[in-house]
């Protein structure tokens, strides 16, 4: 005590005393807290970790930086991005760490998931070697059991079948079932299982969808179709662009001996004027019809037939067709073996009548005639037609 009162007095009588005494208790301080606290602490004067960080309330959490995905993540510094460090990846809604080399995938192993999807259903076939049709989509269904998951744009490339995409346009998940529509577009490149990954708020899912060969497809059953001259395609209309259920198909046209033939009627069925006249004066002729998709069920309204005159049609996939017609002169006319024979017990009397030719898909439809007497009068339908 006596010691301790001379100093003080001693440090009274100094002129900077104060100063001192400031320097003296902010070593103290310092060497206080690097012998005791080598941690930091917020919110705690005894940090239990390198940082710690706690709040009387215990309803407060951790923020982390949001990104709006991992690897466009930079270091302030301008040099690489840390090893250690973490963040919030918007794209994919969860957190990512980044371990030196590349950023890990989503931290949500021991989050119960509460997002699960079920199979996808296409709308509509998919061919091998055909650009898909505008409108192609698929539906993946979903069940959320937790709360609303708000996503952006999602696009990935389809694998073990090469050239599709399918692309979900940005939006939320509620809570409760649904559906998550992905438009498909590009051409596949073989037939089989494209598959499509992807994450969505720290659930990776795939979806399969099947790529066909058309002539594997299910064709619709052919029909009597009225092809009457409202919907007549001629020498001139024929050739083009049309939209048969949906679908853009072009239309193109070559043969042998076949001209531009002029309107007729005959067993209550007219061609147009520019109809296609398929052989004339006894010599055989073909016209050679290709669409830029599969089809079938095409329309065809044929006058001008006589007796013995023969008509063949063939396709593409040399599968066997199916022939239909419609005519108040069917008793003359016989079907079979993809063949029209033209039957009638006087040379005089003329032939007509609508024809359907289905039972198969095909891209190419070769309309061949004998050139007994003076051809055929045909114009084409393709309002009542499939395409795939």
């Amino acid at each position: 005590m006596f010691l301790d009162s001379i100093f003080a007095e001693k440090l009274l009588k100094h002129k900077n005393y104060n100063v001192m005494l400031k320097k003296i208790f902010t070593a103290l301080n310092l060497f206080t807290f690097i012998a005791a606290f080598s941690q930091t602490g917020i919110g705690t004067e005894i940090p239990e970790g390198a940082l710690d960080i706690s709040f009387p309330k215990n309803e407060w959490g951790l923020v982390l930086p949001h990104v709006d995905q991992a690897e466009n993540t930079k270091n302030p510094t301008g040099k690489n991005v840390k090893k250690g460090t973490i963040v919030y990846d918007l794209k994919e809604n969860c957190i990512k760490y980044f371990n030196g080399s590349e950023w890990s995938g989503c931290m949500s192993a021991s989050i119960p998931v509460k997002l699960e999807f079920g199979s996808a259903v296409l709308n509509q076939d998919i061919i091998t070697n055909y650009p898909i049709s505008v409108g192609t989509n698929v539906s993946v269904p979903y069940s959320n059991k937790g709360e609303t998951i708000n996503y952006v744009e999602i696009a990935v490339s389809s694998t073990n079948v090469d050239g599709l995409k399918a692309i979900l346009s940005p939006g939320s998940i509620k809570k409760g079932a649904g559906n998550l529509v992905f438009s498909i577009s590009g051409t596949p490149s073989t037939s089989g299982d494209a598959k499509f990954s992807f994450s969505l708020a720290g659930v990776q899912c795939e979806f399969v969808i099947s790529v066909k060969n058309y002539t594997d497809i299910k064709v619709p059953p052919i029909t009597n179709l009225i092809c009457d001259e409202v919907n007549q395609l001629g020498y001139k209309s024929l050739k083009g662009k049309h939209i048969i259920n949906g679908k853009e198909v072009t239309v193109g046209f070559k043969g042998s001996n076949i001209s531009t033939g002029e309107r007729s009627g005959s067993c209550n069925t007219s061609t147009i004027s520019n109809s296609i006249a398929i052989a004339s004066n006894y010599n055989p002729g073909a016209l050679i019809i290709t669409f830029s998709r599969p089809v079938t069920n095409v329309g065809i309204a044929f006058t001008a037939a006589q007796r013995d005159e023969v008509v063949t049609f063939t396709t593409n996939g040399k599968q066997g067709v199916q022939l239909k017609s419609t005519s108040s002169c069917r008793d003359q006319i016989y079907i079979g073996n993809d063949t029209m024979v033209f039957t009638s017990n006087n040379n005089n009397v003329v032939i007509g009548g609508s024809l359907t030719v289905g039972g198969g898909w095909f891209t190419e439809l070769k309309i061949e005639h004998n050139g007994q007497s003076s051809g055929l009068l045909s114009s084409f339908c393709l309002n009542g037609s499939n395409a795939l």
